[in-house]
């Protein structure tokens, strides 16, 4: 086969196989409603975690340590992006975008970002 070939096959098979990815065989309602329980799972293991972050960030200062602001309106800022798309994916005209571009990627960063912050409160890197 020739390298042209190959890059027709690939150029056709890709979009494909990327499509397949992102919605891992989930409909529409269904992916919006993961998107929203993953929000509240995050949100909600951010609230229940004890210590919280605050305490584990006081207790391990460096010069790399942001202030406590800067913190504060990150995390305030990342909720309320995401609290945004979530609001705004019932949209019409962004049936494809959730369904083709964004898929279970929202759920699965929401679930990792999660995980992260348990091992993280629970010290289990240490």
């Amino acid at each position: 086969m020739s390298r042209a070939t190959n890059e027709k096959t690939i150029s056709k098979t890709l979009p494909v196989l990327l499509h397949n990815m992102s919605t891992y065989g989930f409909s529409l309602p269904k992916l919006r409603a993961l998107n929203i329980v993953s929000l509240l799972a995050f949100v909600i293991g951010m609230l229940v975690a004890k210590p919280d972050l605050a305490d584990i960030f006081y207790d391990h200062p460096t010069f790399l340590t942001p202030a406590t602001w800067v913190m504060s309106l990150f995390w305030g800022l990342e909720l309320l992006l995401l609290s945004a798309f979530v609001t705004v994916q019932y949209g019409d005209d962004l049936n494809e975008l959730i369904g083709e571009g964004v898929g279970v990627w929202f759920v699965v960063a929401n679930t990792l970002i999660s995980v992260w912050i348990y091992f993280w409160v629970c010290r289990f890197c240490s």
